[in-house]
């Protein structure tokens, strides 16, 4: 993931506000889907890893996310 927000922020991919969202997002998002297919490998079932392990962190992956872009936006002004 940081390397995925790395690679975006290196190639101007996070300079507006919504694609510092984006960025953010599918950092976190990518984390998911990988905690999301060990549980469904390992753990659990396909549907009851989305379950437990997907959705219900969507909410806050979206809350840091925002965040995120506004720390980024904010932080980019000042310089």
């Amino acid at each position: 993931a940081a390397f995925l927000i790395g690679y975006l922020a290196e190639n101007g991919l996070t300079i507006k506000p919504v694609f510092s969202f984006l960025s953010c997002f599918a950092a976190t998002t990518l984390i998911l889907i990988l905690g999301t297919l060990y549980l469904a490998m390992f753990q659990l079932g396909f549907n009851e890893a989305l379950i437990i392990g997907f959705y219900p962190f969507l909410i806050g992956d979206v809350v840091k996310s925002v965040l995120c872009a506004g720390l980024i936006t904010g932080l980019r002004s000042l310089s």
